[in-house]
């Protein structure tokens, strides 16, 4: 029986975040009947309340995390999916920017028909590697920075403080001399995924920047940022990735 309630939710994270402490907070936010809220998500977050809210709703069977590595995997689960669900309950099926094209497709007939009482949720960085058909049957809400600051995967980001330049450092020596003069930081040993990160709290902390002074100088640095991104995103070599913020 299809759900007549809001589509399945595609939350756009920016970064790594912590898989527990985005699912803690995905339940808090479920119990607390604020999905549908027609007004808008409450984005008020008690990391202490959001664990207990997810152990209650694990303890009453009303959160489903299934694990999947292919579509084969995935079709063999829906069978658990299309259950009866006599409670509202929750699908949390993960980071779509792990998935490849085929299990992107195959969460399809899912999305489009999701059984009675059941809530979709998926998360990404963002929606540029996401099915046009997945992004047209999903509530897209963008998480706000003062939540994602909350989540960040605190692993990485220690990783990325020991391997790479401070964030603030950097960001103000970017801003103060020309891009040919700018001394890129050492990558040996550094992984993408700390690379990306690292990229991405520079580009944070260029736009706390632009917030204060609006300048084009400050908005065409960031977009050479996000020029870095896409590249490391796209294995480019990392060098080479971040040669486009000396253009």
């Amino acid at each position: 029986m299809p759900n007549d309630n809001i589509p399945a939710k595609l939350f756009i994270t920016q970064t790594f975040l912590d898989t527990d402490i985005f699912n803690f907070f995905i339940c808090d936010v479920f119990l607390a009947g604020k999905f549908t809220n027609q007004k808008g998500l409450d984005w008020k977050y008690n990391a202490e309340n959001a664990r207990k809210n997810f152990i209650t709703l694990q303890n009453q069977s009303r959160v489903i995390i299934p694990i999947f590595e292919t579509k084969e995997d995935f079709w063999k689960l829906s069978a658990v999916f299309y259950q009866h669900f006599p409670q509202p309950t929750l699908l949390l099926l993960g980071d779509l920017d792990s998935y490849s094209i085929p299990l992107q497709e195959s969460l399809l007939k899912l999305i489009e028909e999701p059984p009675y009482n059941l809530e979709i949720v998926i998360r990404a960085q963002s929606s540029s590697k996401i099915l046009p058909t997945i992004l047209s049957r999903c509530n897209v809400i963008p998480l706000p920075k003062e939540i994602i600051f909350q989540m960040l995967d605190c692993d990485l980001v220690e990783k990325v403080k020991k391997k790479l330049p401070p964030i603030s450092v950097f960001a103000k020596e970017y801003l103060s001399v020309n891009s040919s003069q700018l001394i890129l930081p050492p990558l040996k040993d550094v992984e993408r995924t700390e690379l990306k990160m690292w990229l991405w709290q520079v580009y944070t902390y260029l736009e706390h920047f632009y917030k204060q002074k609006t300048s084009s100088l400050i908005a065409d640095k960031m977009i050479k940022v996000l020029i870095a991104i896409d590249l490391n995103d796209q294995n480019v070599q990392k060098k080479l990735s971040l040669c486009s913020l000396l253009i």
